[in-house]
This record gives C-alpha cells, structure tokens and sequence, in this order.
C-alpha cells in the first residue's frame, strides 16, 4: 500500500476544493506511458485505493498501480517552491 503523509494529502485536497472540479471527478495517481508516476483528473473506477483526509476521498489509484507502489511514500518535496509532490520508492531488499 502505498503512504502518503498528511502534508501530501493537504496540498491534493486544497487544490481539488480550489478547482471546483465536477463531482464525477477524482484525483488518480497513474502510471504514464512514459513509466513516471503523475497525478491526473479521472473518473472513480471500481476496485480503486482511495485515500481519503477527514472523511473525503482525495486520492484513487488503481489496483495494479497500488500494488507496484506497496511501500513507496507520497510526500512534498523538501525545499522547492512552489510546493511539489515527490514519490519516493522503498529501498530495494539485496
């Protein structure tokens, strides 16, 4: 499962109440065809991870990004500004 700390989640949920987004649409950490990691506006799907901060969904993510990430942390990248978002994976066991 993938971490995200609670100043990760408060940056995604201030941006998705400031862009008045329509109902149907959610934020989705997804797997580009590029093979990075980005955050896309999207609609919910069955089966999704939702991470959620005070009882409102603030994240969704698919089941097989899900389970590629298990371990990994979603946090703000120290000392930039504006504010970014940066995934970091786990350590890979030697």
């Amino acid at each position: 499962m993938l971490i995200v700390s609670d100043r990760a989640l408060v940056v995604m949920a201030n941006a998705l109440e400031a862009g008045q987004l329509p109902e149907e649409q959610v934020l989705r950490l997804a797997k580009g065809e590029d093979g990075e990691f980005g955050l896309v506006l999207d609609e919910a799907h069955d089966g999704d991870e939702i991470i959620s901060r005070n009882e409102k969904p603030v994240l969704h993510i698919d089941m097989e990004t899900s389970a590629s990430l298990n371990g990994a942390k979603l946090d703000l990248a120290e000392g930039t500004s504006p504010v970014r978002l940066a995934l970091r994976l786990p350590e890979p066991d030697l």
